[in-house]
């Protein structure tokens, strides 16, 4: 005949006594657990409940409903500090220099937390006023950044914008697709050292296409302060016909 005064292990760990303060923070602390260890499309409630050692019921009395907690969750990781440093804090005296830092302490973050991988996941993965606000607060901070270097571009003809989005945008696919396969055969798992070379390189590269714009850029205000034929200059330069018009907008302002 079965005892039903004996209870389990785990039933004798829930009914432990904790104060609400403690619960609150179990569960919030169990929402970013159930992230890491089984991924955002396995985010339930039962879930989050048994690895805070309670129950769903006690995620109502706390929080009024799942999407709460949920809610609540987000409120306090605030993920913004692991993508970006405060641009303030630094002297912008060697501009590469800088973007390197920025971009490889995006892919350190991301790359060794894999709460904050999944919370990447969670956004794509679900369009709600949650997940905006989270992305929207990222670009509110991306922005202090983005102008300093515009200060820095504002006499080159680049945008800095798309460039920085599609560099991001890598460093992001890269490492979530990481467990899925190797992308044009590297494996992002193993090959860390790889694609912090080639991040550095890519900003190389940048800078060096920036030089060379910046120098046929000075040739062709030159040739057009002379009156040079506006298509002898492009075959010179190498700049486009539409590059070349600009460019003499911007002299005769």
């Amino acid at each position: 005949m079965e005892d039903k005064t004996a209870t389990t292990d785990s039933e004798k760990e829930r009914k432990t006594r904790r104060n609400k303060h403690e619960v609150r923070h179990d569960l919030l602390s169990s929402v970013g657990k159930t992230l890491r260890d089984h991924g955002f499309m396995n985010l339930g409630i039962n879930l989050v409940a048994k690895n805070a050692r309670t129950d769903k019921n006690s995620i109502y009395r706390h929080f009024g409903s799942f999407e709460q907690l949920l809610d609540q969750y987000l409120e306090t990781r605030d993920f913004r500090i692991q993508l970006f440093s405060p641009a303030e804090e630094f002297l912008l005296d060697d501009y590469k220099d800088f973007i390197k830092q920025i971009l490889l302490e995006q892919y350190n973050a991301i790359n060794n937390n894999k709460e904050l991988q999944q919370l990447l996941i969670w956004e794509l993965g679900e369009l709600s006023l949650r997940t905006k606000a989270i992305a929207q607060r990222r670009e509110e901070l991306s922005k202090v950044i983005l102008k300093q270097f515009k200060s820095f571009f504002s006499n080159i003809s680049f945008d800095v914008n798309i460039m920085a989005s599609i560099l991001t945008a890598g460093i992001y696919y890269l490492i979530l697709h990481k467990e899925h396969s190797t992308f044009c055969s590297v494996d992002c798992r193993k090959e860390k050292e790889r694609i912090i070379e080639g991040i550095n390189q890519l900003v190389d590269l940048l800078f060096k296409s920036m030089c060379n714009i910046k120098k046929q850029e000075q040739i062709a205000i030159n040739g057009l302060m002379r009156g040079l034929d506006i298509q002898l200059l492009s075959e010179l330069t190498e700049l486009s016909l539409n590059h070349l018009e600009n460019l003499k907008l911007k002299i005769s302002e």
